[in-house]
Parts: C-alpha cells; sequence; structure tokens
C-alpha cells in the first residue's frame, strides 16, 4: 500500500448533534430527534455538504424548516461546536505519515470545516491533501470524490487503504477496489493495517527518522552507503535498502556490498557533505534499528567479512576532511547463507525505504525546483 485516506467523522473527530440542538430546544418548534432524524436519514444538510448550499442558505433552510429563532451569528456558533478530536487516532497519524502519505476524505459542509480549521489546525497539517465534499461537489459514496481523490494522492485505487467508520461507504469504496478497513475502535485499526502489511513505528523509531529527515535535508550533498553481505540474509540489509532507493531518491546512493574499502577514493574525491552509512548491527536497544556516529561504533558488533573495514573507513573520511558521518544500523536475525532477509528484518526494511521515497523522492526534488523556478 502506497498511502493512506481517513475519514474524518468518527475516526479523525467524534461529534454529536444533540450538543448543538440541545442549546436551540427552545427555539425551535420540533422535538430535536426530529432534526437528527432529517440529518442522519433524510438527507437534510445533503446539498450543503455537497458545497450546492452556501451557508447563508443553508441557515435559512434550518430556520423555515423548523421555525427556528435564532440569529446566523448564534446559528453558526450553535451548528459547528459539536466535534472533539480523537487524540489516539491523531497520534497514530502522525506515525504513519512519517512512513506514507495521509489524506483526508470527508463529507463536511464549509461551517464545520472552518470552525475545526481553526480550533484544530495542527490536525489538519498533518495530511498530504484534503478531499471535502463541499470543495469537490461531491460526497460519499459518489464515484466523484474518489476520484479527487485517486487525482490528489497520484495512485491507483488498489494502492490507497481507506479507512472509515460507516459499512454503506466502505462496501461502495471496495467496488472500486480500494483497501477498506471499516473503523471501530484504535486496537482493531492497529491490527487491521498490520493485516496489510502497515506497521506503526514506535515513538522512539519515529524520533530517529525525524532527526535523519532533517538532517539529510539540512545538508546540500549528502551521500548513501549500503554496506552488507546479501548472500547471507540479514547481513546484506544495508545493500538491500541501497538498492531499493537508488533509482527512486535525488539522493546519492551506493551499494558496495563488502567493498566499502573500494569506494572509498571516489567518495572523498566528491563534495559530499554527510554520510550516512546503513548496514546491519546488534545494539542493546529494544528498536528495529538505531542511529550511531562514529564515536558510538565500539558499541555496534557489525558483520564484515573485513573486520574492521568500517572503521578504516571512517579513519580515511575524517582525515579527508569529512567529519558528518552517522551509521544507521538494522538489528538481524538470522545469519544463514541465502538472499532472503528474516520476516521482521524485510519489515524493517521495507519501512525505510519507505521513508526514503517518501521524502526524498525524485519527483519532490522535481516539484521543488520547479517552484524554486517560478
Amino acid at each position: 500500500m502506497r498511502c493512506l485516506a481517513f475519514d474524518l467523522g468518527r475516526v479523525v473527530f467524534d461529534f454529536d448533534y444533540t450538543i448543538a440542538l440541545n442549546k436551540i430546544k427552545e427555539k425551535v418548534s420540533v422535538p430535536i430527534e426530529k432534526i437528527i432524524e432529517d440529518l442522519f436519514y433524510n438527507d437534510f444538510a445533503k446539498d450543503f455538504e455537497k458545497g450546492l448550499a452556501s451557508s447563508a442558505q443553508f441557515y435559512t433552510k434550518f430556520k423555515t424548516a423548523y421555525a427556528a429563532h435564532l440569529t446566523y451569528e448564534e446559528f453558526v456558533d450553535i451548528w459547528s461546536d459539536i466535534f472533539y478530536p480523537k487524540e489516539e487516532i491523531i497520534k497514530l497519524i502522525e506515525r504513519l505519515k512519517v512512513i506514507y502519505p495521509v489524506y483526508l476524505i470527508s463529507n463536511i459542509n464549509e461551517l464545520h470545516f472552518q470552525h475545526l480549521l481553526v480550533r484544530y489546525p495542527h490536525v489538519f497539517a498533518l495530511f498530504d491533501g484534503l478531499v471535502l465534499s463541499f470543495q469537490v461537489k461531491s460526497v460519499k459514496p459518489e464515484r466523484k470524490i474518489y476520484e479527487v481523490l485517486r487525482e490528489v494522492s497520484g495512485e491507483n485505487y488498489e494502492n490507497i487503504i481507506y479507512i472509515d467508520d460507516r459499512h454503506d461507504l466502505i462496501v461502495a469504496a471496495e467496488k472500486l477496489n480500494l483497501h477498506c478497513l471499516e473503523f471501530g475502535d484504535y486496537n482493531q485499526l492497529i491490527a487491521d493495517l498490520a493485516s496489510l502489511g502497515v506497521s506503526v513505528l514506535q515513538e522512539s523509531e519515529i524520533s530517529i527518522l525525524t532527526f535523519l529527515k532533517d538532517k539529510i535535508s539540512s545538508h546540500k550533498n549528502p551521500c548513501i552507503v549500503g554496506l552488507g553481505n546479501i548472500l547471507q540474509s540479514d547481513d546484506g540489509v544495508g545493500a538491500h535498502i541501497a538498492r531499493g532507493i537508488k533509482d527512486k531518491v535525488h539522493l546519492q546512493v551506493f551499494d558496495v556490498g563488502l567493498g566499502l574499502e573500494n569506494y572509498l577514493g571516489k567518495l572523498a574525491q566528491n563534495v559530499y557533505d554527510f554520510f550516512l552509512v546503513i548496514d546491519a548491527g546488534e545494539f542493546q536497544a529494544e528498536e528495529h534499528f538505531a542511529l550511531f556516529s562514529p564515536n558510538q561504533i565500539s558499541d555496534i558488533s557489525l558483520y564484515f567479512t573485513h573486520d574492521s573495514s568500517l572503521k578504516l573507513a571512517i579513519q580515511y573520511l575524517q582525515k579527508e576532511k569529512i567529519f558528518d558521518i552517522l551509521i544507521f544500523t538494522i538489528k538481524p536475525r538470522i545469519h544463514s547463507f541465502g538472499e532472503q532477509l528474516s520476516e521482521p528484518v524485510a519489515r524493517a526494511a521495507e519501512m525505510i525505504k519507505k521513508f526514503f521515497v517518501r521524502n526524498f523522492s525524485q519527483s519532490l526534488k522535481k516539484n521543488s525546483e520547479s517552484t524554486d523556478g517560478t
């Protein structure tokens, strides 16, 4: 899967119309249960959600239908203040977006969106794109709104995981070949994502990758070096990662196998201002991967045909006045002969490749250059 699309109501934010309606029950001529029935089952607000009626027009419709005695300003405040954030899901999105593009697709009207955007701007800033019914003039389960999601994400339906709490919308989206998850609660969502191969990183791993993204982005000419013997299972993970990202990122990437010393002259002659070395190695922490400076190299047990090749390489580069070097280390599980990685290491390698492509893809570089030129 290449991206995730979240519904808003009952998934990212919970809501309760009775909060608003209880505030105005003395100002309307019908029971609030009738209004709730109209909203949920009679599509009373559908034109508003589709952007076919303005906020003022919907206010007039509401006031007329229910003989409501309240000003427009009163209506806006009461109508909009019905939401509260689902913090567990928001934190989950923060963790997922380090690896995966995330989008919001919602049946929502303009008043609700503007209220939420003002109150929770940090939540909407998490998403790579917003597909909002009132803006695209289409509501789920209509085909058009999903077509907009496909256009905004740049992904085919089969590459999108779509998360919604409504069963009818899930059924409709499945007909378009989206990978659909019917949201129940946080723990179920984690399990459902795992069933589709989406692993959620630990907080400490998120911190490592966030730091690494900033570190690489702060240099003009960074270089990625993948080490390891691909014929010895997990020992080859660094080389596997380098091969997997080499033609997909705008960074200089070298797959040196076990022959790092053969590349030292070439590496030193270029104007690289930061080196990230990726390899398998043992360390004490529980994470799948860790980041070390050259000063910490004695804390890692690395697997090389030439035991001291990494230390010698670092010494050589430092003699050449290249001091900004980090070692990204993946914890191996097996060391048997064969090209296949163990399952946990393969999963970690896939996440790391997605991280690099997500944050340093060729297309991002082209878009940046295009923007700079305008």
